[in-house]
């Protein structure tokens, strides 16, 4: 028996507001939550990333992470991480833009059978293009929008560009790119019991 997981993923920092409602399975890895959190979010996922739990880190077993004490994330099952409602974790993707991500549990529910489809319940805001400089550049790109007498307002035409929409969100297409990421998702390597 497992967990059905409601997360509810917020980008740290975000104004607007970016956040996704997401219902996972958490039998999952936290490999898997990885990727869906890049295709709910709209992440290119090109860069390294890592999950913080107080003082614990977990990632992929590249490069130095594993001499900095990082776990391997393809041995940890989400739910062994976030168990009950309320329970809390920090994503973390691009070491040098460091765009943080508050996850937490809004609810949980027991379920038997196979593996759970990720699912998009929620969201607002669109996501940060990459390679923008982090959170702060983009709230200041933001801010640009719409005051074209500003004197950096030339920066949004080779950066986000002028027709860019903070608060766009297309339900449908990232519900739509789940769906499809759902069809290919990992099996985990092993039964956890709870």
């Amino acid at each position: 028996m497992s967990r059905l997981l409601t997360l509810k993923i917020v980008l740290e920092y975000s104004e607007p507001l970016v956040w996704r409602e997401i219902g996972i399975d958490g039998r999952i890895r936290l490999s898997c939550l990885h990727e869906i959190i890049q295709t709910g979010m709209g992440w290119e996922n090109c860069h390294l990333h890592l999950f913080h739990k107080k003082r614990e880190l977990f990632g992929p077993m590249v490069g130095e992470l594993p001499d900095l004490g990082v776990e391997d994330e393809e041995e940890i099952a989400v739910v062994d991480l976030l168990p009950r409602k309320g329970s809390k974790l920090f994503y973390e993707y691009d070491f040098g833009d460091s765009w943080g991500h508050h996850i937490e549990v809004l609810s949980t529910r027991k379920t038997d059978g196979p593996l759970f489809p990720p699912v998009l319940l929620a969201g607002a805001g669109a996501c940060p293009l990459e390679e923008i400089g982090g959170i702060e550049r983009y709230c200041d790109l933001v801010a640009l929008l719409g005051r074209p007498d500003h004197p950096d307002y030339d920066r949004l035409e080779y950066t986000i560009g002028e027709d860019f929409d903070p608060n766009a969100f297309d339900f449908k297409a990232v519900y739509d790119r789940l769906d499809a990421y759902g069809k290919k998702q990992k099996r985990p390597r092993r039964v956890f019991r709870f």
